[in-house]
């Protein structure tokens, strides 16, 4: 009987090693078993991460697209209102001429005794853009 049915023995005709063992057979079932789970789980919350992600990254995509329209607009923004502070500061208005223009503002400015944070060059550049 022992050599057919090894599991179907009482307890007491096992020795102690066989007990061992197939308390810690049983016990090491239970563990794969919880690890399976675990594992299931983690896979699960991966995909989710993962979907997340892409909608993330579409969403910065998107937003990315926006700001740069946006900026190129402030900046068009920015360009025109050089243009009107320049115009304004000057008795006739601009001439047309980037460098004269971009010259006698730095030096109504220069006699206010404000320093402009670019050059000539760049405050030059920035009236040509504009028109």
């Amino acid at each position: 009987m022992e050599g057919n049915f090894p599991n179907e023995q009482p307890a007491f005709i096992f020795n102690q090693l066989e007990r061992k063992a197939l308390l810690d057979s049983q016990k090491l079932l239970t563990d794969n078993e919880k690890l399976v789970m675990d594992n299931q789980e983690l896979l699960a919350t991966l995909d989710t991460a993962r979907l997340e992600y892409r909608k993330l990254k579409n969403k910065q995509k998107l937003d990315l697209e926006t700001t740069m329209a946006t900026g190129k607009k402030a900046h068009n923004l920015q360009l025109k209102l050089i243009q009107l502070f320049a115009g304004t500061m000057l008795n006739n208005g601009l001439s047309g001429n980037n460098h004269t223009d971009a010259g006698k503002i730095m030096g109504k400015l220069a006699q206010a005794n404000i320093e402009l944070p670019c050059g000539m060059e760049t405050l030059a550049k920035y009236l040509k853009q504009d028109r």
